[in-house]
């Protein structure tokens, strides 16, 4: 039997080598140990309470929340077994900047986060940290950009605050060609037509590390 490749060879019009989606995970570096996390918050505070994790976590919502409503953000709570893509999509068919952010969205998932257990000694009390499984919000932060186009950023909002940034290599090469004025036929994931092929794969030989950095760079601001 025939495989795919097989049936559609006699009917491809183009081919091209580049990167698909891209999923860039962030961590904080001192927050990977149980001792770095108390040398984190004790910057905070005397004591290093696993309670200045939620004064972190209520600070940083309510600023991503307070963002949303001067910048008029939508602001959506996603259900569990709906398909976040077809959710936001309308959105981005309704923005109309060139850049910027979307939509913030809040999903309760699984996370891997520390939890503080208590312990009585004869100097007083301290906190031990070892990691386990929760529920919690993490936030979406759907944008557009510049060089990228769409891609979002997952923030976890409980320590130690990992993130996810996703990006698509096509939609940063049909970004690239439309720069360099070459006249191209875009999918929904690639290329139907480009009237310079070979300049079409020069530029997805060229995406690296550093035009992701740049691009999380921007958005971490």
């Amino acid at each position: 039997m025939p495989n795919v490749a097989e049936l559609i060879k006699d009917h491809v019009t183009l081919s091209v080598d580049c990167v698909d989606r891209l999923y860039s995970n962030a961590y904080v570096p001192r927050l990977q140990s149980g001792g770095g996390v108390v040398t984190f918050l004790r910057r905070l505070g005397p004591v290093p309470s696993p309670a200045l994790f939620n004064l972190i976590t209520e600070r940083f919502k309510t600023a991503l929340r307070a963002f949303a409503n001067t910048n008029e953000i939508p602001w959506i709570e996603f259900h569990r077994g709906e398909r976040k893509d077809d959710i936001v999509e309308p959105y981005r068919q309704r923005f109309t900047k060139s850049a910027g952010v979307v939509l913030i969205g809040v999903a309760q998932e699984r996370a891997r986060a520390w939890r503080g257990l208590k312990q009585a000694t004869e100097l007083g009390v301290s906190f031990e940290f070892q990691r386990t499984t929760v529920f919690v919000n993490h936030y979406y932060i759907y944008f557009i950009d510049p060089e990228w186009g769409p891609g979002f950023l997952k923030v976890c909002g409980y320590a130690p605050y990992t993130m996810k940034l996703c990006l698509n290599g096509h939609e940063w090469a049909k970004r690239q060609l439309a720069n360099q004025e070459i006249p191209f036929t875009p999918l929904d994931n690639g290329f139907l037509r480009c009237a310079d092929p070979l300049r079409l794969q020069a530029t997805c030989d060229r995406l690296n590390a550093e035009d992701v950095d740049a691009c999380f760079q921007r958005w971490l601001v």
